[in-house]
Order: structure tokens, then sequence, then C-alpha cells
């Protein structure tokens, strides 16, 4: 998509919003493709398990992390097997069930007359109907909205409602008068007969009739507002949030990647439980000049030695070499290295140190979201502490250049990080 297209579609349509359920411009989802898709459960309640066992654990080992299906997570297994059955075109490659969302990779093998948002409406469907059948079993503990505290037996509020109720002609069978408790006439204003306005029953005023009449509607416009509530309580009979996160595999090579990364979200959540505030997005954080977020290790700020790795794009091979060797043994006696990473000089430090496992403070282009985290290694560097990421910009989902400014202050970031005193 030429530049010039781009600024008519935003021209349009407006600026592009961050989103993670957003389709991608260029694919029809009918054709021959490989998806990691990601299915959140209404509420992000944990409803289809638990997580068990030790995150530290090998692959394979009888504690390796794993997660124990709640009968409802057993309910959406069989929902997601059914769906090469039902679409033949579709096979599944991986499935992981989590506590309160769900990964899994299909492949679509061929042509589909249906848009995959089909398939998986018809998963949720499924879903849904276990979710309705699990939660009408279940007690229900919160009282009926037509039963108030103040309705209760003695009570005197419920017996001047109750009589309010008969003065205006609680029959509903269209006589006119009324009983209580075997009583000849209404008893609730203390006199004998139905009284409104001081007329009594059978005399020109009385709306005992014209009240029967009406309770039809009134039930009617109860139950048009019962549905309307329903409605907006998304945890009514709907088991996953609207929509879904999809990743198209780009290649067979990636595959290994995302199967990889959807067997160890039990692993991975673990590990959080461990270290949340290693993994959490941070905002609004003043640092100098600047006011960051980012997401890893905010004590590595706190270490008395950090250094701003600058290497310059004209040095040889030699001058790299013995840049590279300074840096690393820095690292290793302590000192946590700081960098953009833009030069090639400055990238081959960098991931040297990473590769490493030593303490390193990356500053970055792109910020982050609420619902930012880190990916692959980065996830399993900052768990571990050793990896704090900043950016002092706000988030966008497009891949930009980076201009001559920008490399210019993040540099100059990057020097006063690490001259900042503790």
């Amino acid at each position: 998509m030429t530049e010039e297209r781009k600024k008519d579609i935003e021209a349009f349509a407006g600026e592009k919003q961050p989103s993670m359920k957003r389709r991608s411009d260029v694919n029809d989802y009918h054709g021959r493709h490989i998806y990691l898709l990601t299915l959140a459960v209404e509420g992000r309640r944990p409803l289809l398990g638990k997580v068990v066992d030790n995150p530290m654990a090998a692959d394979g080992s009888a504690d390796a992390p794993r997660i124990e299906l709640s009968a409802l997570g057993g309910a959406v297994f069989d929902c997601w097997q059914q769906i090469p059955k039902r679409y033949p075109e579709v096979e599944i490659l991986a499935l992981q069930i989590m506590p309160d969302h769900l990964h899994g990779i299909l492949w679509v093998k061929e042509e589909m007359q249906q848009h995959l948002g089909h398939v998986i409406g018809g998963f949720k469907t499924g879903c849904n109907k276990a979710y309705r059948a699990f939660t009408a079993a279940m007690p229900q503990s919160t009282p009926s909205k037509e039963h108030t505290p103040n309705e209760q037996p003695g009570n005197k509020q419920s017996q001047a409602n109750s009589s309010e109720q008969c003065k205006a002609g609680c029959r509903e069978d269209g006589k006119d008068s009324c009983k209580e408790d075997g009583k000849k006439g209404c008893k609730g204003d203390g006199k004998e007969g139905c009284k409104e306005d001081g007329k009594e029953d059978g005399k020109e005023g009385c709306s005992c009739s014209a009240y029967a009449a009406a309770v039809p509607q009134l039930m009617q416009q109860s139950q048009q507002q019962a549905k309307r509530e329903r409605r907006e309580d998304r945890h009514h009979g709907l088991l996953f949030e609207p929509n879904y996160n999809d990743l198209i595999c780009k290649s067979y090579d990636m595959l290994p990647t995302l199967i990889n990364y959807v067997k160890d979200n039990p692993r991975r959540l673990l590990m959080k439980r461990m270290h949340p505030d290693y993994l959490r997005p941070f905002f609004n954080l003043r640092l100098g000049s600047y006011v960051y977020s980012g997401i890893g290790n905010l004590s590595l700020l706190s270490t008395p030695h950090r250094l701003a790795v600058r290497i310059s794009r004209r040095n040889n091979e030699t001058q790299l070499q013995e840049e590279l060797r300074r840096y690393i043994a820095a690292a290793q006696s302590g000192t946590v290295l700081i960098s953009p990473a833009i030069s090639p000089g400055e990238k081959r430090v960098m991931r040297a140190a990473f590769d490493a496992k030593l303490p390193t403070i990356v500053i970055m282009e792109n910020g982050f979201t609420s619902l930012s985290k880190p990916h692959g290694e980065q996830f399993y560097a900052c768990a571990e502490g050793r990896l704090l990421m900043l950016s002092p910009w706000p988030h966008h989902n497009d891949r930009r250049k980076l201009t001559a400014q920008q490399c210019k202050a993040m540099n100059l970031m990057a020097l006063e990080l690490a001259a900042l005193k503790k």
C-alpha cells in the first residue's frame, strides 16, 4: 500500500486506533493461511481451569507447568475439536486453554466460502451453550429484583406497600372488590370497601377495572426491561468477549515459534505471578528531562553503575571488537548497559549482553499500552529482572523509520539515564 493510499484512507476513516482485535487490511480471511488466534473470557474471569506446578521445571518433567481444566474448560476443548468436523478446510495445529483465555493455531488448508470469523463464531456459539448449561445448574446467589429486603413478612414498609396496592385495586380478575386474608373488602385504609380518592367501590371513580386492564401491558413492559438488562449484562450467557485477536503466520519458519509460544503459556503465567511488577506496564514515570512508559525491572535504574552504549558507525571491525569486549567486561562486573541500540555496533553489544543474561536497559521508539506485554526472549528477561524497556513516546501500531532527530534524542536519553543519581 502506497503512502498516498494510506493518507487517503486516514483522511476518510480517521487515524488508526490501537487495538488487539483489529483485522488485517490486506487479508480477506478466506484463503490459505495459518492463524494464531486468541479469545478472552468476558471480564477475564478464570472459568476454564487453573495453572499448576513449578514454572522453573523442565518441559516434560512431572512438575512442569500445566493447566487443570474445569468442566467448562473441558467443554471448550471439545468445541474446539469440532471445528475440523464442521469445516474440513481447517486443521488444528495447536491449542492451549488458559484460565481466562485460550490460544489456538488453525491452518486454513484451502479457500473457504466462509470468513474465518464465521468459523470462530460457530465455535463461540457452542461454548455459549455449554456455558449457559453450566450456569443454569449453579445455585442462584443473588436475590431477585422483585423481592427486596424491605418486602419481608412483618415489615411495616412492606405492609404499607401492600395496602397502597390494595387501595388501587389489587385484584387482577377485574372484579370490583379486593379481598385480603379472606376478609371482605379491602382493609388497607382500615375501612370496608375499596376506596380511591375518598370514593367507594362500585361508584364513579373506582379504578379497579382499569388497573386490571393495565396488568398485561405492565407485565410486557417488565419482560422487555428484563431482556434489555440481560443484553447489557455481558456475563449472561456469553462466555467469550466479542471478536478475537489473530496473528497471521508469514512463513513456516515462524510456525515453530508460534507453537512454542502457545504451549509455553502456563509457564509464562506462573512466572508473571512470581514477579508481577516486572511484567506489568507502567506510565508517567519522570526520569530526568523525560516522562516514560515501560515494562521491566525498575530497580535497574538504582544500580550504582550504569553505562550508555555509544558506538560510531564509522568504526571498523577491529574497533568494534574492542568496544564489544570493553562493554561486556563492564556488564560482567555489575554495570547496567543502556542504549537505544541504533547503530550496528550498539546492536551487537546489546545483543551480546542480552545473550549472556546481563542486565540491560533499552530505549524504544514505540510506546506501551495497558495491554502491552513483552514477547519471546524479552518476556523471560523481564521476568528474571534483567531487562527494562523504556519509551518517552505514545504507542502506535505502524512501523516507523527513526528520524535523525529521534536518534539524537534517544542517545541523549541513554546518557541522561546513565548519569541519574539514585
